[in-house]
């Protein structure tokens, strides 16, 4: 629970370089990650709703509020080309739908707290939409961002669900556009390199009329929430509350920035994508700065502008 500069001015570090000192606090993370994941285990015979995650709680109450709309949508556009086998594209969907217990599942209201419902699992249904007939190349990918945006912009209900929606849009007989829609509260961005690596597993298994190859989950997110509710409760939960309410004692309700409208009474999510270029000298600048600090680049550009943010 303590800062990275005080993470870093720790004596065992002492004499290593910054690269070196964030490696070792890298591993030694690492460690305690693999320690705490080998004390989460199969819930087994759990009888009844699932208690939902801090995170998830933190997500439910924001939609319960009616405070994001559409701003925790989690999207993904995939562009497949060649002979498509859509029965076993959707054959494909069923089967990771079936493994992954949190896409299958609805939160609830249950004796005045949010509960996970996982619903038993079935047969998983494509939206498609054919843009094949419209002639002209430019108004059909007129009409393809139409239907992106519509997507990224559909309300889930969390009580009943499903949290994952999937269109196929067909451009073409030999030209498809993939459009995966998933709520945060049951995904994020780690979550979709993991769909699109089984996704392309279970298709080729099931245009050749194989079974499935991937193994079952032995660990399931809800096992998870189960673990973190029944760890963090007691003195746990007591210093937790107590070191974070030092950290944050005295912290602004609102974070002010100099703009030029004022803030509107409702937060909306509406904004706006600013574009700009880098001169390359300075995104040389700062690829060297990353190397030499032993970070990334985005963690150097993230770096400049909470400076930015700071002053």
């Amino acid at each position: 629970m303590r800062s990275l500069d005080t993470e870093f001015a720790r004596p065992e570090l002492e004499g290593q370089t910054p690269r070196e000192r964030l490696l070792s606090l890298q591993l030694e993370a690492a460690r305690k990650r693999r320690q705490t994941a080998a004390k989460i285990g199969p819930r087994g015979h759990w009888d009844g709703p699932v208690p939902v995650s801090y995170a998830q709680e933190r997500l439910w109450f924001l939609d319960q509020m009616g405070l994001v709309g559409a701003a925790y949508n989690v999207p993904l556009a995939l562009s497949l080309s060649g002979e498509l086998n859509e029965a076993a594209l959707e054959q494909s969907f069923s089967e990771v739908v079936r493994r992954h217990e949190n896409l299958r599942t609805r939160f609830a209201m249950q004796d005045g707290v949010p509960q996970q419902i996982i619903e038993p699992p079935g047969p998983f249904q494509l939206q498609r939409v054919n843009l094949s007939n419209v002639p002209d190349p430019q108004e059909r990918e007129r009409q393809l961002r139409e239907l992106m945006q519509l997507e990224q912009l559909h309300q889930f209900d969390l009580s009943k669900g499903p949290l994952i929606r999937v269109s196929l849009v067909t451009l073409g007989s030999r030209e498809h556009e993939l459009l995966i829609t998933m709520h945060h509260i049951v995904a994020d961005g780690w979550s979709l390199g993991i769909i699109v690596r089984e996704l392309g597993a279970l298709y080729a298994a099931y245009v050749k009329g194989q079974v499935s190859p991937l193994p079952d989950l032995a660990i399931q997110y809800a096992d998870y929430a189960i673990w973190q509710r029944q760890w963090l409760q007691g003195d746990t939960l007591k210093e937790q509350l107590q070191y974070w309410g030092q950290k944050l004692s005295g912290a602004p309700p609102q974070l002010q920035l100099p703009t030029d409208k004022p803030r509107p009474p409702t937060m909306t999510f509406q904004g706006a994508l600013f574009k700009f270029h880098i001169p390359a000298t300075v995104s040389r600048g700062l690829e060297e700065l990353a190397r030499r600090e032993g970070a990334t680049l985005f963690m150097a550009a993230l770096a400049a502008f909470q400076l930015l943010l700071s002053r």
